[in-house]
């Protein structure tokens, strides 16, 4: 966190629109509020939250970096507004309300979207999101049921034939299985395409600013 978001300039505006506030979970007995962490349905270090002035939790950080900070707090400084609209009846609404309670960790699996889902007809951009975490959430599903690795590669493959990769939380291990098991199968289509996209997630981020730093020296 030092030397990513919290190094960025940009986060010293953001930190502006919000109260900042940080708690240590130590092994320390005799420490205050050692039981906050779990409270706050938090599994690691660093967890970051956003609350409410009472305490309740609203969101749940993944991307850790002032704009998905950014991102977050639009969505839940325009939440209530789309709520209202979806309880009015706006069937657009409702799908915008359930993207946004999705972005935000308030629906968690692909039955309970599914379950919202019934009867609304999404647009095309609505349904390219949608589409975009039941992805990510069937990538999950195989992760918990922890089948044999080849079959698990040999889903991933289906997927990227059908064109569904997960581009979030989940690429890494997606393409990282799927290279493993294209060199293991002698799968040179699928281990071209593995191994370029493991290096834009290993190193893209230092290309990019190799890139600017050569600009720069022009």
């Amino acid at each position: 966190m030092e030397s990513g978001a919290l190094s960025d300039p940009g986060f010293s505006e953001f930190a502006k629109k919000v109260v900042l506030f940080c708690h240590v979970t130590t092994q320390v007995e005799t420490d205050k509020y050692q039981s906050l962490l779990k409270e706050k349905g938090g599994r690691g270090f660093p967890t970051l939250l956003f609350l409410d002035a009472d305490g309740n939790v609203l969101a749940q950080q993944g991307e850790r970096t002032v704009a998905g900070f950014e991102r977050t707090a639009a969505l839940l400084q325009g939440l209530e507004a789309t709520r209202k609209k979806a309880d009015a009846g706006d069937a657009s609404a409702k799908v915008d309300l359930l993207l946004a309670e999705m972005k935000l960790g308030g629906v968690k699996t692909r039955d309970q979207a599914s379950s919202r889902l019934v009867g609304l007809q999404p647009d095309a951009g609505q349904k390219k999101e949608l589409d975009s975490f039941f992805t990510e959430w069937e990538v999950e599903e195989l992760m918990a049921e922890r089948p044999p690795v080849d079959e698990v590669a040999q889903k991933f493959a289906a997927m990227w034939r059908e064109g569904r990769v997960p581009e979030g939380r989940n690429a890494r291990y997606f393409w990282n299985t799927l290279l493993t098991w294209a060199d293991k199968k002698g799968d040179a289509e699928i281990l071209e395409t593995a191994l370029a996209k493991m290096k834009e997630l290993s190193y893209g981020q230092y290309e990019r600013r190799l890139a600017e730093l050569k600009k720069k020296q022009q």
